[in-house]
């Protein structure tokens, strides 16, 4: 059996969607578990006006298909997305979390007036943004309060 709840926010709790400069619409999903994965069918929002998007298409980026083919594998077309996301993949279904590997993903939306109001789109799905990455040599013994080498 398959989990259909539906969740939602509204003006009166903390919103997920976010604004910015470079994605100027995107959704913060942010999920965590070891055990099973989030599956996402459709992302529903409604503006101030009324005006309705639907979200069926997730358009995923070709390196992070392995991760993403481990829990919703067959919901690909294997074709190429459209509306500026011409280089990912287009999937009917989005994941995170279990075995996805992620437990934070961003989801991009063009919605640009009257032209994509009250239709079914597609949304570009991205990672979060790396800030800077750390490794450590794992062949020698690190001492529990020393600095390991970072890269940025």
């Amino acid at each position: 059996a398959s989990d259909t709840t539906e969740y939602s926010c509204d003006s009166s709790s903390e919103s997920p969607y976010t604004q910015d400069t470079a994605n100027p619409y995107f959704l913060k999903l942010q999920y965590s578990t070891e055990t099973a994965a989030l599956q996402i069918k459709t992302i529903n929002i409604t503006d101030a006006e009324g005006n309705w998007y639907a979200f069926d298409e997730f358009c995923i980026p070709p390196l992070m298909r392995h991760t993403m083919d481990a829990v919703i594998s067959g919901s690909t077309s294997e074709e190429f997305c459209g509306n500026g996301w011409s280089s990912k993949v287009s999937y009917t279904d989005l994941a995170i979390g279990g075995d996805t590997e992620f437990i934070w993903l961003y989801v991009d939306f063009k919605i640009f007036g009257d032209r994509f109001a009250n239709t079914v789109n597609e949304a570009g799905v991205r990672p979060p943004n790396l800030v800077s990455t750390g490794l450590t040599n794992g062949a020698t013994a690190v001492a529990a309060d020393s600095n390991p080498i970072h890269i940025s």
